[in-house]
């Protein structure tokens, strides 16, 4: 959501919802500079206090503060772990889907592994065709979420204008709440599920029209219910093996299960791979700077020394130019033995009778 009013900030929401008419715990990713749990500082009768964002959702829901306020692998992983203690809560012994896409954000191995360890199956569906597959973005479930939440927002805000206050963060996460509430009802999410059919699984739902778009030659006689049943053996098999290309795992043209072991060892060792890449161009790069910096230090080391040797000459004037003047001074003051006798020997010779001096 874009920013709105001065108190405001731009906000990621995250929703998992099932066909047993359960809602996860909302997660929130709120734009900030300060990284972590989200809260603001509330002033009331003139005291201040802070106010945790999640503690405007449902339970155990989580809003954490990034700048920009979206997704990384981090944030997938702390919302990972988030969704897999609530599907342990529930069910901790039975095998749990999870579909969402293929999202290269969604790609951490360590967010995979704690959703292995919690028995979440995640199936990334195949890339540009989630609206096919998981057809939820209908008026009964996502769908109706964003029209809910511009309601809430445009009538919260009319009320801020009125009152002449802010429409701050704490009011967008009031709005989010309201709006999740109402779009994902427990009573509808079942009937939601069932009209696509994604649960209980229903072949027939799905449009031909929507699996013919962008193909060359149309199929209007196909019995999707006959092909799913035959290809769902093979494609058991073919959801584990990870397909990579050019150093990325893919979800073209086909989905894949994240959390199966060959995938998250395929991420793993793609991760490693990108760990050691990294630490190589760091070690080139700072060789490449040690390369540029040693011409300059042997450079400023000779200067240095010319610097020294210019310095000496010159001080070695000065200290002569010092030293001479004294000197002479000097000289005048107390001359030698042998100038003071042929000094004597001047002044005798002037001193005798007829001879003159100059």
């Amino acid at each position: 959501m874009a920013m709105i009013g001065s108190g405001a900030a731009a906000c990621t929401a995250a929703f998992a919802i099932s066909p047993a008419g359960m809602v996860a715990p909302h997660f929130q990713v709120v734009g900030g500079s300060a990284s972590g749990h989200a809260y603001v500082q509330v002033t009331n009768d003139g005291k201040e206090r802070k106010v945790a964002l999640a503690s405007r959702l449902n339970d155990s829901a989580v809003v954490i503060r990034r700048d920009p306020s979206g997704f990384d692998r981090g944030v997938f992983d702390v919302w990972a772990q988030q969704f897999a203690s609530f599907a342990k809560s529930y069910y901790p012994e039975e095998n749990k889907l999870l579909a969402l896409d293929g999202a290269k954000v969604h790609l951490s191995a360590f967010g995979l592994l704690v959703l292995a360890w919690a028995k979440v199956h995640f199936i990334a569906e195949p890339s540009k065709l989630s609206h096919v597959i998981q057809a939820l973005d209908n008026k009964s479930a996502y769908g109706s979420f964003q029209p809910a939440i511009r309601r809430q927002v445009c009538s919260r805000f009319g009320k801020c204008v009125g009152l002449g206050c802010s429409f701050t963060v704490l009011e967008l996460m009031d709005c989010i709440k309201k709006a999740a509430d109402h779009a994902f009802s427990p009573s509808d999410l079942p009937a939601a599920f069932a009209n696509v059919g994604m649960w209980p699984l229903d072949p027939k739902k799905v449009y031909s029209e929507e699996v013919n778009k962008g193909a060359g030659r149309t199929a209007k006689d196909v019995d999707l219910q006959l092909l799913a049943d035959r290809a769902v053996p093979a494609m058991r098999k073919d959801l584990k093996q990870p397909t990579i290309i050019q150093g990325t795992l893919s979800t073209a043209g086909r989905p894949v299960n994240l959390t199966a072991p060959d995938v998250i060892s395929a991420l793993e060792k793609l991760e490693e791979h990108k760990r050691v890449k990294a630490a190589a161009e760091e070690q080139g790069r700072r060789e490449k700077v040690a390369r540029v910096a040693a011409p300059k230090a042997t450079k400023a080391k000779r200067d240095a020394a010319l610097k020294a040797a210019r310095f000496e000459k010159a001080w070695r004037v000065v200290c002569a130019d010092a030293v001479e003047d004294p000197r002479h001074r000097l000289s005048r003051a107390k001359p030698s033995p042998r100038k003071r006798k042929l000094q004597m020997a001047a002044a005798r010779q002037r001193a005798r009778p007829g001879v003159a001096s100059d």
